[in-house]
């Protein structure tokens, strides 16, 4: 894990929320984070590698396939009836805010 799952990983740890990382679906991609008692999936999000706040048609060729695989990603796990949660690298600038998304789940 890098520096900011080992931080999102923490904090789940300290609320006690049961999770299973790097969780492979259905053999086809591996999320960051897996909630069971709440079939939930986590996905903690770098906001450079991922686009975030950056115009879709601004991104360079690397974001914009990470952007279009996320989307894929997103769209097949809720089809197979699983819940997405996707938390941004910035959102920890606002712990409270992240802790309030994580007991929300």
């Amino acid at each position: 894990p890098n520096r900011f799952e080992t931080q999102a990983y923490s904090l789940l740890d300290s609320l006690e929320i049961d999770y299973i990382p790097q969780y492979v679906i259905n053999g086809k991609f591996a999320v960051d984070a897996f909630v069971p008692s709440k079939n939930t999936i986590i996905q903690f999000d770098g906001d450079y590698w991922h686009g975030h706040n950056v115009p879709y048609g601004l991104l360079d060729a690397r974001q914009k396939k990470r952007v279009d695989l996320d989307v894929s990603q997103d769209a097949y796990a809720k089809s197979i009836g699983f819940k997405v949660v996707r938390v941004w690298q910035s959102d920890f600038k606002d712990i409270d805010k992240v802790i309030s998304t994580f007991k929300a789940i």
